[in-house]
C-alpha cells in the first residue's frame, strides 16, 4: 500500500517534481508519470519474482526476466525512432507489466501461490 501511495503522489505531481530540479526538466513530467504508472502495476503484481526464487523456481523467474528484457529492447528500438524518450518509457512500462504477469502466472503454476494483491 505504501508503494502504491508513493507512486500516486509522485505521478500526480510529476511536473512539479521535475521543475524542482530545473526548468529544463519540466518537459519530462509525462515520462515520470508513465514510469509511475508502470510502478503501480509493479506494486499490484506483488513479490512474485522473489517468491519464485524462495520456492526454488529460479528458471521460471529467469524466463520472465528474459522475455521482459527482450521485449524492452525490441519495443525501445521501434518506439525510440518516432517518440524518443516517451517511447522508451512506454517500452519500459510494457516490459514491467509483462514480467509481472508472467511471474505471477508462473508462480501460481509452479508453487500454487498467488503473488498479487
Amino acid at each position: 500500500a505504501f508503494g502504491l501511495t508513493v507512486a500516486v503522489i509522485i505521478g500526480s505531481s510529476s511536473d512539479v517534481i521535475m521543475r524542482f530540479y530545473s526548468e529544463e526538466f519540466s518537459d519530462a513530467g509525462p515520462i515520470l508519470l508513465m514510469l509511475c504508472i508502470g510502478q503501480i502495476f509493479n506494486v499490484i503484481g506483488g513479490h512474485a519474482g522473489s517468491l519464485l526464487s524462495m520456492t526454488h523456481n529460479d528458471r521460471p523467474r529467469s524466463l520472465s526476466a528474459y522475455v521482459g528484457f527482450i521485449g524492452f529492447i525490441i519495443l525501445s528500438c521501434i518506439l525510440v525512432q518516432d517518440y524518443g524518450a516517451y517511447g522508451v518509457s512506454v517500452a519500459f512500462v510494457v516490459s514491467n507489466i509483462t514480467i509481472s504477469i508472467m511471474s505471477n502466472f508462473l508462480l501460481y503454476k509452479h508453487a500454487a501461490v498467488r503473488g498479487f494483491l
